[in-house]
């Protein structure tokens, strides 16, 4: 049995060409930027109320696992993480 590969080597390549400019609040992404704290209240509030957690809580994701599937690079995951889920 072969294995398959699923990485894809040119989308690998064009991100980690752009991703010194990625986390720059005043570069080319910056309007993602400007809009993550609306994505991150919205994802926060639909998912604490999917789980019975107070959104307000400093932590309302303790104990839940929060998994990043191709979300490009990580803006909106790595302040989710924040939140408590491992």
């Amino acid at each position: 049995m072969t294995a398959q590969r699923t990485v894809d080597t040119a989308e690998v390549e064009k991100f980690s060409r752009i991703s010194a400019e990625w986390w720059d609040p005043e570069g080319p992404f910056r309007p993602l930027h400007r809009l993550n704290p609306v994505r991150l209240t919205y994802i926060k509030d639909r998912a604490a109320a999917h789980f019975s957690r107070d959104p307000r809580s400093v932590s309302p994701f303790k104990g839940l696992t929060a998994v990043d599937i191709g979300c490009g690079g990580g803006l909106v995951a790595e302040p989710l993480a924040g939140l408590g889920p491992r």
